[in-house]
């Protein structure tokens, strides 16, 4: 019963391991014995060639010794492998998050340009270019009303002032016909002033 426990123990652990890890890759068949093949084909050879005795089964003690160190072997090698394994998942994680770093890292910088790409600066402000183009509609609009009101005043005056030259003209032309009636009418008062002097005078020399 005391050899029986060790072996069960050892069988589980034989087939927990050996249906993924073999201590040998496979190439050509290895026939089967203690220390050689995987720790399956082992176990199989120990149950296999020992002494039955009633429900027992007689295993030579140095058998076990070279099942458990093969086992022993096994496990290391699976802890090793395990080890590597976490050491890899460790770099490989470190290069995850040093590739997601550099990844915010350019979607930062990107979200940088589109801004400084989508804004103008405006009297040392930055800002937004459709805040920007609101602005300069905003002041084109208001530069066209102003335009529009200048040109309509424009015309107003432009017509007032025409209108004052025509009048003025024709003030001009009723004031040049008055001073040539005035003229004609001073010449003829001379005149008839100069006639009643000549005529004071032959009475005079009467």
């Amino acid at each position: 019963m005391k050899l029986s426990l060790p072996l069960m123990t050892l069988g589980i652990i034989a087939l927990l391991t050996s249906s993924r890890i073999e201590i040998y890759p496979q190439e050509a068949p290895v026939r089967p014995s203690i220390g050689r093949g995987s720790i399956e084909s082992q176990f199989n050879y120990v149950l296999y060639r020992s002494e039955k005795y009633e429900d027992f089964k007689m295993v030579k003690a140095w058998w076990l010794y070279t099942l458990k160190a093969q086992v022993l072997d096994t496990l290391k090698a699976l802890h090793s492998d395990f080890r590597d394994s976490l050491n890899l998942l460790s770099v490989k994680k470190a290069e995850i998050d040093s590739l997601t770093k550099a990844k915010q890292a350019l979607n930062d910088e990107l979200e940088m340009a589109l801004k400084e790409k989508s804004s103008i600066k405006l009297l040392g402000i930055k800002t937004d270019k459709v805040i920007y183009n609101s602005i300069m509609w905003l002041i084109i609009a208001t530069l066209l009303v102003f335009l529009i009101i200048f040109i309509i005043f424009y015309k107003r005056s432009h017509a007032v002032t025409a209108s004052i030259k025509s009048e003025l003209d024709e003030t001009r032309e009723e004031y040049e016909d008055y001073r040539k009636r005035a003229l004609v009418r001073e010449q003829q008062v001379v005149r008839e002033l100069y006639d009643e002097i000549l005529k004071y005078k032959n009475k005079l020399n009467l």
